[in-house]
């Protein structure tokens, strides 16, 4: 398996060719994008909810532009009364309404417009 620096540098690949959107698991197009997805759901996601992600792992995370608006919404409640995070799979029910038409737009690009 790849190093945590390996993941980060496939996901940003991925995310790029695919119009800087994030790889699902549950609607996956292919294999690849159901061992992303499954990996930011079961290692990113649980790691940051639980507080075990340190600041260069955030800094490579943070390196991919459609994982910055990610790790807020995933972002732990704290002392300070923030929202709880989300389920990765879930994150469509709090985006606004021009993130979804955004996403709906990039996955139409990259299925031919269909």
């Amino acid at each position: 398996l790849p190093s945590w620096k390996g993941r980060c540098k496939i996901l940003k690949e991925w995310s790029e060719a695919h119009g800087w959107r994030l790889p699902q698991e549950v609607v996956a197009v292919d294999a690849m994008e159901r061992q992303l997805g499954s990996w930011m759901r079961n290692s990113v996601w649980q790691a940051l909810e639980h507080g075990k992600l340190d600041q260069s792992q955030l800094k490579q995370l943070a390196q991919i532009p459609s994982m910055t608006e990610q790790l807020k919404r995933w972002e732990p409640q704290g002392k300070s009364g923030q929202r709880r995070a989300a389920d990765p799979e879930d994150s469509w029910q709090t985006a606004s309404w021009e993130e979804r038409l955004q996403r709906l737009q990039q996955w139409s690009d990259a299925h031919g417009g269909a």
